[in-house]
Formats: structure tokens, C-alpha cells, sequence
């Protein structure tokens, strides 16, 4: 018997003259799993469940030790209605279930995930986490308790989740260089550290986690550390080796120093232009959540800035209060010229354009902003681009709709994902074709805002002039 939208243990709505189920459960094995459909909050009751010992086909689920497999367990088959990320709860009235996710629809399915606790917890606890899905992929879920006999009624919860949020790896939110930003994880609910598709981290896996795709700007170790906030939030942090969620863990931390809710890690030997997953979040099994200040600091003194000028400094206000603010750097790793252009505090989700010219000339209010570049300049744009057959001659990007405000390419011209990578070639800049050794050139962006009635307008960052040595 196939049931909808309830679990198999739960009362059915028999005629007068049937019989209601007696006994263990349908659904308490998993070649009979009780079907879920879409999202809701489905009851269960696993007063007569037995012990069922499955653990995952292939790869079995991490049981941490002190435990050794799901008791009194029940299971359910439900079908990812549409790719996206899909959050997990079991909550019962007197103890906290612990929760194990498959991949599969029987006893063939493999784990993906445990939400296991090696103990008894307090009445009306949850076992939460989120997790990436494929739409029309069945899932096995597992519910059970941490003893034995320990069975209860509760219910199990499934959420659709938005996924244009950091809130998942693959939307991990840019950020560069040494920073200290507010994060906000209060609306977070659970967590999924990597890919479900992948073995389960070394890293201790933060819980109500956010994702961040950190770029270093120069050589060199590197702190990555939570700072203090009020009211204070236990917080944890992980970082991944790459850009991935499949991604291997590369450190974590929980509390510095055993004693503290601060959490502190170090890369070391970071090369500029290399990038990793920082997950920021706090402890499993708890609803510890708020602001938090997450913190990049290079080991020993701050990056070395290279020689430049910046004139305009700090540029016109924008729609959002801020200023956008160019900054450079020199990336070993970058194509062509080797100089890479970031511009960080811009309007949420306006476009873009980088300028460049000779040198700074006298500031010239222009829009909502100021043009500070030397006439006449030109525009790393399409057109060049096309004309001339250098697609990195394009530099129109858009800037980043959380965070600390990114500027991000649109077509590709940044290797680290964020701002721009300056080419040898120039966009056709008086004849000139190519940047040399010796040149000083000067750049700033030019991107869409609005004026003070809310019309349609443009501003600009600061201008730098860069001598390319």
C-alpha cells in the first residue's frame, strides 16, 4: 500500500466497519518506505517500529561514535519536484530524532547524510540540514532515535529553500582580499556542508551556514577568524581548497580556544589570485543564530599595496550610500598585463564599465559623479572587443546584490571571478595597441545609478594611475 502525504504508521480515514493498523509499522523497513509528496510537514508515529540496522548501501552513513546505527527507525520515499535546495526537520515531542538521508528509493539507496547525535537530547529538539537536489531523483529519508525503545510521534518537515542566497556553496557570494563584514545567518535554517553527491567533510561542518568565494591579493598565511558581537553567537568556521562544493576541506574551528564562541583559522601559503570556500555558520543542534563579523587578515602586515595613484578618492555617493571604490593589484597569475582591477562598495546590481586613459586629468562632475581621467579616454566594451577579436578587451560587469558590493564580469575577463583582468591590448586607444613596460595608465568605472528623483543616471569610482613595471 502506497501512502500520500502521511506516514504509514499514522491512523488511516477507514470506513466504520475496518479495522485500523495494528502493529508494525508498513514503512519500517526500507524496501517499504511510506511515500511523501512535494513539501509540508508530514506526522509519523514509531510507537511499534523495530530496529531496522540499515546504514546506507555502498557508502554507509558516519555514525559517530558512542552510537551505532538509527533505532527504532521508519522510512519514507519522497521525489524531488524540481532541481533546488530542500531543507530536512524531524521534531517529535520528547526527544530529538536523528535523521539520515539516502539516495535511492529502497535498500539499494546510498547515504548522503547523517544528522546523528551520539546522545540523549532534550524534549522538543530538531535534526535539521539543507541540501542540494535534482529534480524527479528519489530520496530515501530515515528517521530514528539515538536508543533504544526510544520511540515517539513527532513529524517530519520538507521546505523548499531559495537558491539565489549564499545559503548553498554553489552561491557562494565573492569577497577579496582583508575585509571585516557583517553576516547575518538569523534566517538560516540548517545546513549542508558539500555536495550531497560527496563523502561527508573532515571540516567540523558549521550548522545555519553562509558561503563565501574568497580571493587573496597577495602572497602569503592568512587569518580567517569571527569577531565579537551583541548579543554574542557561538559561531564555527570552515574553510574548502577550491571553488567548488566538491571542494576538499582544507581547516575548521569551532571555538579558538575551547573556551570561547569565537572562531579562528589560518590559511597558509596563499598565492594572490587564489580563491576558497569560506563557510561561516555555528555549532550543531543549536538555534544560536544573528549577526556575526567575519574577518580577513593578512599574517604579519597588511597586502602590499602596488604604485599607484588614486585621485577622486572617495568617489560621489550612490543609490545604495556608498562609494564604489577601485582597487588594484598585481596577480601573478593573470593574463595579459598582469594587473587586476577590483572595485568593491557599488550599488547593488547596477552594470558597468572600466575606462582607462593616459593619466587623471582636472575632476569633471558628470552624472551623479565625477570623471577624473584625463581626456580622451576609452571603454573596455564590446565593441572593441568584437572589432579587434580580443573578448578580454570587455569589461562590462554587474555588482554583487549581497555582500560587500563586488564588482562582478559578465563575460568571463576575470580569472578570479571578480573585477577585471587588464590585457596587453588597449581598446584602441589613439593608436596605441599595447600596454609596455614603463607605461602609466590610469582607469576608472563607470557604472549605471540613479539621480535624486529616482531618473535613469550614471556615477563613477575613484581614478588610479598604475605604472606598469
Amino acid at each position: 500500500m502506497i501512502l500520500l502525504l502521511a506516514l504509514a504508521s499514522c491512523p488511516l480515514a477507514l470506513p466504520s466497519h475496518a479495522t485500523p493498523w495494528i502493529g508494525t509499522p508498513i514503512n519500517d523497513t526500507c524496501a517499504t518506505p511510506s511515500v511523501l509528496v512535494g513539501t509540508g510537514t508530514f506526522p509519523y508515529d514509531s510507537t511499534d517500529a523495530t530496529t531496522s540496522g540499515f546504514t546506507g548501501a555502498a557508502v554507509p552513513c558516519n555514525v559517530p561514535a558512542g552510537a551505532t546505527v538509527l533505532e527504532d527507525d521508519l522510512f519514507f520515499l519522497w521525489t524531488a519536484p524540481s532541481n533546488g535546495t530542500f531543507g530536512f526537520n524531524s521534531e517529535s515531542a520528547d526527544l530529538l530524532d536523528q535523521v539520515q538521508l539516502h539516495r535511492g528509493s529502497d535498500c539499494n539507496a546510498v547515504c548522503l547524510h547523517t544528522n546523528f547525535q551520539a546522545g540523549p537530547a532534550t524534549a522538543g529538539g530538531v535534526a535539521l540540514f539543507t541540501a542540494s537536489m535534482d529534480s524527479g531523483q528519489d530520496y530515501l529519508i530515515q528517521v530514528g532515535s539515538w536508543g533504544p525503545g526510544e520511540t515517539t510521534t513527532g513529524s517530519v518537515t520538507i521546505l523548499s529553500l531559495p537558491t539565489e542566497t549564499n545559503i548553498v556553496c554553489a552561491k557562494a557570494i565573492p569577497v577579496i582580499g582583508e575585509f571585516d563584514m557583517d553576516v547575518d545567518n538569523g534566517s538560516i535554517w540548517g545546513s549542508f556542508p558539500v555536495d550531497p553527491e560527496d563523502v561527508e567533510p573532515t571540516c567540523v561542518p558549521p550548522m545555519n551556514d553562509l558561503f563565501y568565494l574568497w580571493t587573496a591579493l597577495c602572497d602569503g598565511d592568512h587569518r580567517i577568524h569571527t569577531e565579537a558581537t551583541f548579543p554574542e553567537v557561538d559561531t564555527v568556521l570552515a574553510v574548502l581548497d577550491g571553488t567548488t562544493c566538491a571542494s576538499p576541506c582544507l581547516v575548521s574551528n569551532d571555538d579558538i580556544d575551547g573556551t570561547t564562541t569565537l572562531s579562528s583559522v589560518t590559511v597558509l601559503g596563499a598565492v594572490a589570485g587564489q580563491q576558497y570556500l569560506i563557510q561561516i555558520g555555528t555549532p550543531a543542534f543549536t538555534s544560536d543564530k544573528g549577526d556575526l563579523v567575519l574577518s580577513v587578515e593578512h599574517v604579519g602586515a597588511p597586502c602590499p599595496a602596488i604604485e599607484t595613484v588614486s585621485v577622486c578618492d572617495p568617489a560621489s555617493p550612490h543609490i545604495d550610500g556608498g562609494s564604489a571604490k577601485l582597487v588594484a593589484s598585481w596577480m601573478t597569475t593573470a593574463p595579459g598585463s598582469g594587473l587586476h582591477l577590483d572595485v568593491i562598495d557599488g550599488p547593488a546590481g547596477r552594470t558597468g564599465m572600466m575606462l582607462l586613459s593616459l593619466g587623471t586629468g582636472t575632476p569633471l562632475p558628470l552624472f551623479q559623479g565625477t570623471l577624473c581621467l584625463e581626456a580622451p579616454f576609452a571603454r573596455y566594451h564590446p565593441q572593441p572587443a568584437n572589432l579587434l577579436g580580443f573578448p578580454g578587451l570587455n569589461s562590462v560587469g554587474q555588482f554583487s546584490k549581497q555582500g560587500t558590493g563586488i564588482f562582478l564580469p559578465l563575460f568571463g575577463s576575470s580569472h578570479t571571478g571578480t573585477g577585471f583582468d587588464v590585457p596587453l591590448e588597449t581598446p584602441a586607444y589613439q593608436g596605441i595597441p599595447m600596454i609596455l613596460t614603463g607605461d602609466t595608465w590610469a582607469f576608472q568605472l563607470w557604472f549605471r545609478d540613479v539621480d535624486g528623483v529616482g531618473a535613469p543616471s550614471a556615477n563613477f569610482s575613484n581614478a588610479i594611475e598604475v605604472l606598469f613595471v
